[in-house]
């Protein structure tokens, strides 16, 4: 398994939730054994420019803490404080495009951080600073390395930051968009105004431990597969909906989320899609352990597949939304 990750992008002045991508790593390493016939390759991330991502007045105003109190709904910050998230975050964009191409090359890789999906070209917001969602698919399509790329967004928040800046590849048949969200919660209402880039939505319902939105996701992971034929998926594997998480308050199970995540990846291997998974959002305790397990069993080389029962169909109206 091909990971990205620097010590950089753990800022402890925000708690354990700053510090959970070393956390992840630490309980990563602890499941693979020396002599396990799968291994684990930790790449330090290579230095990509926010600049091209972002407008001047944007980075500009990045240098007053206050604009990043802001963002990170923190009652007080210092300038020390505020430039180590800048860091940290830059350091994290950057690790999303590296881990990108290391997809392009082994079929699958993680970066341990990343999927700041809120940021936009034009603002940072949701504790996200740096549009690395963005910037890794337009890399992507301006270098030549893809075609159609498809983002499976299945973090509890909506991806508003890249619906708003890729609408227009979205439009010309280059971007698709399987967005799954709690429709009540940040960044709604705001988020309406963009969610017209999105191709696919499932929603996150509150009492749900997984067993329902499993079955949307094994009905509706396919369609963007046959109907836009990706060459490159793009993978935003927050952990947010997981019970405990006391953001969200959603109630899925920490094998709920395994076995999504196992879905994914597994439906990129079966197409031959290459994927990169980025950590996005969580914001509980057990995060870095359930993360660590699941990208532990995404390494096996057996793994088992997830089926829908034959002729299973999901209860009630919610099921996969065509948005367009």
């Amino acid at each position: 398994m091909h990971v990205v990750y620097d010590n950089g992008y753990n800022v402890r002045s925000l708690g354990s939730v700053g510090c959970k991508y070393g956390d992840t790593l630490r309980h990563l390493k602890s499941l693979f054994s020396p002599d396990a016939s799968q291994s684990l390759h930790i790449h330090a991330p290579s230095e990509f420019s926010v600049a091209a991502s972002h407008t001047a007045e944007y980075l500009d105003s990045l240098q007053n803490p206050e604009v990043l109190r802001t963002i990170f709904e923190l009652e007080a910050l210092s300038a020390e404080e505020a430039a180590a998230i800048v860091a940290a975050q830059k350091l994290q964009y950057s690790g999303t495009l590296t881990a990108a191409n290391l997809a392009l090359q082994h079929g699958f890789a993680v970066n341990l951080g990343g999927g700041l999906h809120h940021a936009s070209r034009e603002a940072g917001s949701g504790f996200c600073l740096f549009n690395d969602i963005t910037a890794t698919v337009e890399y992507l399509l301006e270098m030549g390395k893809a075609k159609r790329v498809l983002i499976v967004d299945l973090d509890a928040h909506q991806g508003n930051g890249y619906e708003a800046d890729l609408w227009d590849r979205c439009q010309a048949g280059q971007v698709c968009i399987f967005d799954a969200y709690h429709p009540m919660i940040f960044p709604f209402p705001e988020g309406e105004l963009v969610k017209r880039s999105i191709h696919y939505y499932i929603p996150y319902m509150p009492e749900d431990r997984g067993d329902v939105f499993m079955e949307y996701l094994l009905k509706g992971i396919d369609k963007p597969f046959d109907e836009f034929q990706p060459d490159f998926v793009v993978y935003v594997a927050g952990t947010d909906p997981m019970e405990g998480d006391p953001v969200t308050k959603l109630s899925q199970t920490a094998e709920a989320i395994k076995d999504r995540d196992l879905v994914v990846v597994e439906t990129c291997r079966r197409r031959g899609v290459p994927v990169v998974m980025c950590m996005s959002g969580g914001y509980g305790d057990a995060v870095p352990q359930v993360v660590a397990e699941s990208l532990h069993r995404l390494s096996l080389p057996f793994v088992e597949c997830i089926d829908a029962e034959p002729g299973a169909e999901p209860d009630g109206e919610n099921n996969v939304e065509e948005m367009k």
